[in-house]
């Protein structure tokens, strides 16, 4: 601006706003969809359009790791160890795989308005050292499970689809899976059904685990057994064969954590793929 003596004079104002160029659609379904991250507690560095996202949550962990490995108080830790002593019938010659003997190491109730969740079981066949009559010695892992095998089930109901073979089957002299549907019924088809019925009077059948120390399912994967308010989890051990060898007993023990139902429900809900 000139002045009448010629000079200049500096006009001062706001200064110039970036005009954003993106279609008020765009902006909008991006506005959109941060502000879901946000309520889902999700927004990250990387939400939104590159460089637009909202700043990287800071968290400090004092310790390292060690707030990781911490448990919650509303986690308390449960379990419950049981051992039963040999009696008579365990080596009763009558003993056979279509009769055998059952009998219950244990159970646990949940209390009410709790939830159990079983994370580990052990089930092991005991033998005397021979120092002591209370001094026993674990017998190794799949020793004796052609003469007996355990059970761990909720309210009587087995949580998982398992087969375990633990009366040896004849050999098969063909392979079943080229045999037509509808065919006549072999004799190594007879004898196969045979050895997979033993323990079905007590209901456990071929699902009897062996005595070992790892869980059921694949061994680098989680396990997990739930249980709800005022569930029964029960331990039971069937022989099905008269055992020739002095046992000093069996034994079972269960473990895992009671949380309140409610915080259960929540801890739940909460577990979803991403």
């Amino acid at each position: 601006m000139m002045r009448r003596d010629g000079s200049k004079s500096v006009a001062f104002g706001p200064p110039a706003m970036h005009v954003d160029q993106r279609p008020p659609s765009q902006l909008l379904a991006e506005e959109l969809q941060l502000n879901r991250l946000e309520q889902a507690g999700e927004a990250g560095q990387d939400a939104g359009p590159h460089g637009m996202g909202p700043a990287p949550v800071l968290q400090h962990a004092p310790g390292g790791d060690l707030l990781a490995g911490l448990q919650h108080p509303s986690f308390t830790t449960v379990e419950q160890f049981y051992r039963v002593g040999p009696e008579d019938s365990w080596f009763s010659p009558n003993l056979r795989p279509d009769k055998p003997v059952k009998f219950e190491l244990g159970s646990f109730t949940v209390p009410d308005g709790m939830t159990f969740l079983v994370t580990d079981y052990v089930f092991s066949v005991l033998r005397q050292s021979g120092a002591d009559p209370f001094d026993f010695v674990v017998a190794a892992p799949y020793r004796y499970s052609g003469y007996l095998g355990f059970d761990i089930t909720v309210n009587r109901t087995r949580m998982s689809t398992l087969f375990y073979q633990l009366d040896p089957a004849p050999a098969q002299l063909f392979r079943q899976s080229f045999v037509a549907p509808g065919s006549r019924v072999n004799q190594a088809q007879f004898n196969s059904a045979r050895a997979n019925r033993f323990g079905s009077t007590a209901g456990e059948g071929t699902s009897l685990l062996p005595p070992r120390p790892n869980v059921q399912g694949p061994r680098n994967m989680p396990f997990t057994m739930v249980a709800g308010p005022g569930s029964s989890v029960s331990l039971t051990c069937v022989i099905f064969r008269r055992v020739m060898t002095p046992l000093a007993g069996v034994q079972g023990s269960v473990s895992g954590y009671t949380v309140p139902s409610t915080v259960m429900s929540s801890l739940f809900n909460r577990v979803r793929p991403r």
